[in-house]
């Protein structure tokens, strides 16, 4: 709590004085449950009892204070039908976690590694896009970056070892998109494997 109202509010309060901050902690509770997904906005304006508008409008704020950032959807495919919703990378990952302990690990693993890649090639001043692929049958690349180095998509799994169907998804994804030359995956393991023109790395190598 002290965190929050040092470090997440302060800022808030000066930008946005006639914002009724207790009805946007809430919904800010329920922002930081969805670490690396599409936020079902229409949900959380309901369970909150307030207008959808007043929803955008506190993620708007969320997104101004760099607290959250959109990634949109990777939509030179012409071949897949694509969900157009972005999906959002929450920026404090641990208070993904405090605010919500049985929050699904896969998610926060996910979004703990985007945010850590988002951070590094913004340590280092590489100017970059990030999107996202998603396919209304389900089909998925975590991350894809898009900058003067090219275009690279990237898979994260909180796994040990990376296996054969992870392998071929990249495969079919870069098969899709013939302007990309070259993919990674990052999974929880140890070693580097290098599979055709996929890269597989330890997630420690970010850290």
């Amino acid at each position: 709590k002290q965190y929050i109202a040092t470090y997440v509010l302060q800022d808030v309060v000066d930008a946005y004085p006639r914002t009724d901050f207790v009805k946007w902690q809430d919904f800010m509770n329920l922002l930081f449950s969805y670490p690396s997904q599409i936020l079902p906005l229409a949900t959380i304006a309901k369970t909150l009892n307030i207008h959808h508008y007043s929803a955008q409008h506190y993620l708007k704020i969320a997104m101004t204070a760099q607290l959250c950032q959109e990634i949109p959807i990777y939509s030179k495919s012409s071949k897949r039908r694509l969900i157009k919703s972005p999906k959002y990378i929450m920026v404090d990952s641990a208070l993904c976690g405090s605010l919500n302990p049985d929050i699904d690990k896969g998610y926060l693993f996910e979004n703990i590694i985007v945010s850590q890649i988002l951070n590094i090639l913004k340590a280092r001043l590489i100017s970059y896009q990030p999107y996202y692929w998603r396919t209304a049958d389900g089909a998925e690349i975590d991350l894809i970056l898009k900058g003067d180095f090219g275009i690279v998509p990237l898979e994260i799994k909180m796994t040990n070892e990376v296996t054969a169907r992870m392998i071929r998804k990249m495969k079919s994804f870069m098969e899709l998109h013939p302007e990309i030359e070259r993919g990674a995956i990052f999974y929880n393991g140890s070693l580097v494997h290098v599979v055709e023109n996929i890269t597989i790395f330890p997630v420690s190598v970010l850290f």
